[in-house]
């Protein structure tokens, strides 16, 4: 059985969102006073799936 995020992942074009969205972010908290913590890493992998999620193959559209 796979982990949830592994299924999410696995869409096309996800992965590439989300380590995207995390490297902005990292830079972001580096340089501003922005938190880093479990909720906010959470938030920005969800933020960075969203323009994935009209698209029908993907895992969180299909999810939704």
């Amino acid at each position: 059985m796979s982990p949830t995020g592994i299924i999410l992942l696995h869409s096309a074009g996800a992965f590439s969102h989300v380590l995207s969205g995390l490297s902005v972010y990292s830079l972001a908290a580096h340089y501003t006073d922005l938190p880093w913590g479990p909720a906010t890493v959470g938030a920005a992998v969800a933020g960075s799936l969203l323009p994935d999620i009209d698209h029908q193959k993907s895992g969180l559209g299909r999810r939704l």
